[in-house]
Protein backbone atom coordinates (compact mmCIF):
# COMPACT_ATOMS: atom_id res chain seq x y z
CA UNK A 1 0.00 0.00 0.00
CA UNK A 2 2.97 1.91 0.20
CA UNK A 3 3.28 3.56 -3.33
CA UNK A 4 -0.79 4.66 -3.44
CA UNK A 5 -3.12 7.77 -3.45
CA UNK A 6 -5.30 7.69 -0.73
CA UNK A 7 -6.23 11.34 -1.64
CA UNK A 8 -9.03 11.40 -4.50
CA UNK A 9 -7.08 13.91 -7.59
CA UNK A 10 -10.48 15.47 -8.45
CA UNK A 11 -9.19 18.60 -9.81
CA UNK A 12 -7.18 19.18 -7.16
CA UNK A 13 -3.13 19.11 -8.04
CA UNK A 14 -0.98 16.33 -6.03
CA UNK A 15 2.86 16.60 -5.09
CA UNK A 16 5.04 13.75 -4.25
CA UNK A 17 8.39 13.85 -3.03
CA UNK A 18 11.52 12.61 -5.09
CA UNK A 19 14.34 11.84 -3.90
CA UNK A 20 17.63 11.91 -6.37
CA UNK A 21 19.44 8.44 -7.09
CA UNK A 22 22.39 8.01 -4.59
CA UNK A 23 25.25 9.74 -5.98
CA UNK A 24 28.13 11.69 -4.78
CA UNK A 25 26.17 14.30 -2.79
CA UNK A 26 26.75 16.24 0.99
CA UNK A 27 23.49 15.61 3.08
CA UNK A 28 22.88 17.63 5.63
CA UNK A 29 21.52 15.61 8.90
CA UNK A 30 17.92 16.06 8.25
CA UNK A 31 18.38 14.67 4.61
CA UNK A 32 20.57 11.66 5.54
CA UNK A 33 17.39 11.17 7.84
CA UNK A 34 14.79 11.63 4.78
CA UNK A 35 16.90 9.07 2.95
CA UNK A 36 17.14 6.49 5.66
CA UNK A 37 13.30 6.95 6.28
CA UNK A 38 12.63 6.56 2.49
CA UNK A 39 13.74 3.21 2.67
CA UNK A 40 12.10 1.40 5.84
CA UNK A 41 9.80 -0.44 3.67
CA UNK A 42 12.78 -2.28 2.36
CA UNK A 43 13.90 -3.24 5.78
CA UNK A 44 10.16 -4.43 6.46
CA UNK A 45 7.65 -1.36 7.68
CA UNK A 46 4.72 -1.01 6.51
CA UNK A 47 2.29 1.94 5.85
CA UNK A 48 -0.80 1.40 6.41
CA UNK A 49 -3.31 4.38 5.53
CA UNK A 50 -6.52 4.96 8.13
CA UNK A 51 -7.86 7.96 6.92
CA UNK A 52 -7.70 10.90 4.85
CA UNK A 53 -4.88 12.73 7.16
CA UNK A 54 -3.63 9.87 9.51
CA UNK A 55 -1.71 6.61 8.33
CA UNK A 56 -0.25 3.98 10.64
CA UNK A 57 3.57 2.59 10.71
CA UNK A 58 3.96 -1.19 11.48
CA UNK A 59 7.68 -1.51 12.17
CA UNK A 60 9.22 -4.95 11.61
CA UNK A 61 8.61 -6.49 15.30
CA UNK A 62 4.91 -5.44 15.10
CA UNK A 63 5.24 -2.04 17.15
CA UNK A 64 2.47 0.64 15.62
CA UNK A 65 3.03 4.58 15.20
CA UNK A 66 0.25 6.81 14.19
CA UNK A 67 1.48 9.57 11.64
CA UNK A 68 -1.50 12.01 11.78
CA UNK A 69 -1.40 15.64 9.89
CA UNK A 70 -3.00 18.37 12.29
CA UNK A 71 -2.69 21.86 12.46
CA UNK A 72 -0.30 22.24 9.42
CA UNK A 73 2.31 19.39 10.53
CA UNK A 74 2.27 15.85 10.44
CA UNK A 75 2.92 14.54 14.21
CA UNK A 76 4.06 11.07 15.40
CA UNK A 77 3.32 9.44 18.35
CA UNK A 78 7.11 7.33 18.59
CA UNK A 79 9.71 8.21 21.18
CA UNK A 80 11.68 9.33 18.38
CA UNK A 81 9.21 12.29 17.79
CA UNK A 82 8.56 13.37 21.11
CA UNK A 83 12.46 13.78 22.12
CA UNK A 84 14.99 13.33 19.86
CA UNK A 85 14.08 14.56 16.19
CA UNK A 86 12.61 17.52 17.98
CA UNK A 87 16.36 18.94 18.83
CA UNK A 88 17.91 17.34 16.09
CA UNK A 89 15.97 16.91 13.18
CA UNK A 90 13.53 20.01 12.77
CA UNK A 91 10.38 17.60 15.09
CA UNK A 92 10.57 15.05 11.89
CA UNK A 93 10.91 11.66 13.38
CA UNK A 94 11.75 8.18 10.84
CA UNK A 95 8.02 7.77 10.55
CA UNK A 96 6.85 10.91 9.60
CA UNK A 97 9.28 10.94 6.48
CA UNK A 98 8.39 7.57 5.54
CA UNK A 99 4.92 8.58 5.31
CA UNK A 100 6.33 11.98 2.90
CA UNK A 101 8.07 9.66 1.07
CA UNK A 102 6.01 6.86 0.45
CA UNK A 103 2.55 8.86 -0.56
CA UNK A 104 1.32 11.41 -3.10
CA UNK A 105 0.62 14.68 -1.05
CA UNK A 106 -2.07 16.70 -1.94
CA UNK A 107 -1.88 20.64 -2.05
CA UNK A 108 -3.11 21.00 2.17
CA UNK A 109 0.14 18.96 2.95
CA UNK A 110 2.55 19.83 0.24
CA UNK A 111 2.13 23.88 1.19
CA UNK A 112 2.19 22.93 4.79
CA UNK A 113 5.68 21.89 4.52
CA UNK A 114 7.06 25.05 2.10
CA UNK A 115 8.95 26.40 5.52
CA UNK A 116 11.32 23.70 5.11
CA UNK A 117 13.76 24.07 2.39
CA UNK A 118 15.88 21.04 2.92
CA UNK A 119 12.28 18.56 2.75
CA UNK A 120 11.03 21.29 -0.22
CA UNK A 121 13.54 21.11 -2.69
CA UNK A 122 12.37 17.46 -3.41
CA UNK A 123 8.53 18.07 -3.82
CA UNK A 124 7.82 17.59 -7.11
CA UNK A 125 4.45 18.53 -8.46
CA UNK A 126 2.95 14.93 -10.22
CA UNK A 127 1.59 15.35 -13.71
CA UNK A 128 -1.78 14.08 -14.54
CA UNK A 129 -0.34 11.07 -15.42
CA UNK A 130 0.36 10.43 -11.73
CA UNK A 131 4.48 10.86 -12.23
Amino acid sequence: MAGHSFVKKEDKDMYKIILPQIETVYLSQLEQRLYRASMLDVYGYELVHKSKYTWEVITPDGKKYVVKYKDGKLNCDCPDAKFRAKIYADGWCKHTLFVLTKTDLDDVIAVSILTYPWLTKYLKKLDEGGR
